[in-house]
């Protein structure tokens, strides 16, 4: 199973709530969360069945055809119209951000493409997709365990990463204050599309 879980990842998120707890929109916590822990509860379902590798090139055709959308949404403002804020694509976001994040930990991506989608200011960005993952990461929690992804070399290695994650946190949020919003959506779309070729090849 290339799935895994990692608790560098929860002090990350710890970090970027701490850092952009401001910039929290909750209302778009509310409308997201139930449809991706339903998304994770079906993901672990699937992984109990079939190997992730059955999953793992749909997930990433799936991520690559949102992100010549959204592309296209960008070049094109009135393509799409009001798809992204309609409850019904929140939904099919939020479940596939389920599924891919318990089957592959990719939930990342697909999460930065809906909210880029959304048109939300890089800090509000940010500050939302902190506190998701972070109640995501913890619901994760027992699926992981259940499914044999928790190991004590594994925390290990968690704990000692940790500095570094401390120091990642301090130089991204230096990074956003300076990085045009643009330029922000743009990194974001390209390592989208990285995941999205490693998840097909």
């Amino acid at each position: 199973m290339l799935s895994y879980f990692s608790g560098s990842t929860i002090v990350g998120d710890l970090c970027a709530v701490h850092s952009f707890r401001q910039h929290t929109l909750w209302p778009q916590i509310a409308r997201m969360l139930p449809p991706t822990l339903i998304g994770i509860v079906a993901g672990f379902l699937l992984m109990r069945c079939l190997p992730d590798a059955s999953f793992r090139p749909l997930l990433g055709w799936m991520l690559m055809s949102t992100i010549i959308l959204q592309g296209l949404r960008t070049a094109f403002p009135e393509f799409g119209g009001r798809i992204p804020n309609s409850l019904a694509f929140a939904w099919a976001m939020g479940i596939w951000a389920g599924v891919s994040t318990m089957v592959a930990n990719a939930a990342g991506p697909i999460m930065a493409i809906y909210f880029i989608a959304l048109a939300l200011p890089k800090e509000n960005l940010i500050g939302t997709s902190a506190w998701l993952f972070l109640i995501i990461n913890v619901f994760k929690l027992p699926f992981s365990a259940a499914l044999g992804l928790l190991h004590a070399p594994s925390l290990l290695l968690d704990l000692s990463l940790t500095p570094l994650v401390l120091v990642g946190n301090i130089m991204g949020k230096t990074l956003v204050r300076r990085i045009p919003q643009r330029a922000f959506e743009t990194l974001l779309l390209l390592s989208a599309t990285a995941a999205a070729l490693k998840l097909i090849l």
